[in-house]
């Protein structure tokens, strides 16, 4: 290939490679869907909190401040907590073992099944004001930012 040739092929790479990357990597905001798979076992019904003063839209965090405990008049539906990806990002979400796929899987299992839920969620608003634990009987820890998002759909993934 003659040098002119070559130059033209790696121009052409790379203009065609400058959108797909702008695409891939465009940021994402409230309003946009995402897939994730997040990692769950039927235990973690129940245990996952989080607390914060204010809430997003409908949805608020189970605990308000440490002094006033458990908020009990919240829906299930609506009340957030986090549960973390495969690859460890973190999410707030409500109702996540209200989903249909999520919930009928639960029912079938045993205790530390393990189980991956796909779920696209809807970005709502990115938080960082928080506190969470993984377990009722685990002290409260400092929340990294995170996304409140609201599940669209999940299909469970055997693992």
């Amino acid at each position: 290939m003659a040098p002119k040739e070559e130059w033209a092929l790696v121009l052409a790479a790379f203009a065609l490679s400058v959108p797909l990357w702008l695409v891939k990597n465009r940021a994402v905001g409230p309003g946009h869907v995402v897939e994730e798979p997040i990692t769950l076992v039927p235990e973690d019904h129940g245990r996952l909190a989080c607390m914060r003063e204010r809430s997003v839209g409908r949805y608020s965090c189970e605990y308000r401040a440490r002094a006033l405990g458990r908020d009990a008049s919240l829906h299930k539906a609506d009340i957030l907590a986090p549960y973390m990806t495969t690859e460890r990002a973190l999410y707030l979400v409500p109702g996540l073992f209200e989903q249909p796929a999520v919930a009928a899987y639960v029912s079938r299992h045993v205790e530390g099944a393990r189980f991956t839920a796909r779920c696209k969620l809807r970005l709502i608003e990115m938080v960082n004001d928080y506190e969470l634990r993984f377990r009722g009987d685990s002290p409260w820890g400092k929340g990294q930012p995170a996304w409140v998002a609201e599940p669209v759909s999940c299909v469970v993934a055997r693992e």
